[in-house]
């Protein structure tokens, strides 16, 4: 099945409403990803010695 996000209900219990569109924010997403690839294997608790 389809899901779509609904956040309207985060805007009755909240007052918050998305201030980024769908397709720039997935943009923004993307890029930030590409830019933090190799940020997560930094951090990653299951690299440590």
């Amino acid at each position: 099945p389809r899901r779509c996000l609904d956040t309207e209900r985060a805007a009755k219990l909240l007052g918050w409403r998305a201030q980024v569109g769908f397709e720039d924010g997935m943009k923004r997403t993307i890029e930030w990803y590409r830019a933090n690839r190799g940020h997560r294997a930094e951090h990653d608790p299951s690299r440590a010695g």
